[in-house]
């Protein structure tokens, strides 16, 4: 196997803007008095952006950035945000997306910023004696507050930490040898999450597949392939040690993506057949991952 080093590189992204809500404790207080309730059985809220579009729109698309972005990369560091891993061979790719992403997220920002003075003075008249001034920041301190920051990485090397100075030869050595062998859990980590995207998308179609047509959950969405051709295609950028057996098995994915979806409807033979390659890859695939480790990402 090639050093990680050259193949492994680590990424880490971060949005954020500000969600323009705040809890109304006050205001859920005098609920529960009013109404003879408990302390703390009444939560509240103030949503200042409440039916405005172009802010949930944002919203939406930060959201759906953090999606593909776990989509793309795969977990390394434990922690929300930590930098995670991919083929380096797919930086530029990679690194063009994001690019993408941070151009039109900007250009919503962009969209919204204008119509915020004209949101601000109705919300007066919306909100009541709930409205607060100082809630509602100035346009350029508001216009800070939507952030879309990354940062590309090496792998760090075990060996760097053998040059530090003034620590005990022993303690270095000891503190190295952590080092290699958390990099081993990480990758092992890392790389089954790759084969458990795969897996999922072929189990789903087998799922399908292995109900009778016409009976309830037999129906079959020509998506299910799209998801398996598009999962499959993702594993050159995740496959961290080019690993030959992981791709073999995303080329076996493409092939069973590229399946008639008119005759896994109406072909039972040929459904039947799909239901049993779809299982016969799921397998292959659950043997790349330990089975306590079939969880989703954060």
């Amino acid at each position: 196997m090639a050093d990680i080093r050259t193949t492994i590189m680590l990424a880490s992204l971060s949005i954020s803007f500000p969600e323009m809500r705040k809890n109304a404790k006050q205001e859920a207080m005098k609920i529960e008095s009013d109404s003879g309730a408990k302390t703390g059985t009444v939560t509240a809220a103030k949503h200042y952006m409440a039916g405005v579009t172009e802010h949930k729109k944002i919203k939406d698309y930060a959201a759906m950035i953090r999606a593909k972005w776990n989509q793309l990369t795969l977990p390394w560091f434990d922690g929300r945000g930590a930098p995670r891993a991919f083929n380096a061979l797919a930086a530029m790719d990679l690194q063009s997306q994001v690019g993408a992403w941070e151009r039109e997220y900007f250009e919503l920002v962009e969209e919204f910023m204008p119509k915020y003075p004209v949101i601000r003075a109705q919300s007066q008249f919306d909100m009541g004696a709930l409205f607060d001034p100082k809630d509602f920041p100035p346009p350029n301190e508001l216009r800070r507050k939507f952030g879309f920051r990354t940062g590309w990485y090496a792998l760090p090397d075990a060996n760097d930490i053998r040059v530090m100075k003034g620590v005990d030869e022993k303690q270095l050595q000891k503190m190295a040898d952590q080092a290699v062998a958390r990099e081993r859990v990480q990758l092992e980590r890392a790389m089954g999450d790759a084969a458990r995207k795969l897996y999922k998308v072929v189990k789903s179609m087998h799922d399908t597949m292995a109900i009778p047509n016409g009976e309830k959950g037999g129906k079959f969405n020509p998506s299910k392939l799209e998801n398996i051709l598009a999962m499959a295609e993702l594993i050159p950028q995740l496959n961290l040690t080019n690993d030959p057996k992981l791709a073999a098995l995303a080329k076996e994915a493409k092939k069973l993506a590229t399946k008639s979806p008119d005759e896994l409807r109406d072909d039972d033979v040929k459904r039947k057949a799909a239901a049993k390659e779809a299982q016969t890859l799921a397998t292959k695939l659950a043997g790349m991952f330990a089975a306590e480790d079939d969880g989703e990402d954060e």
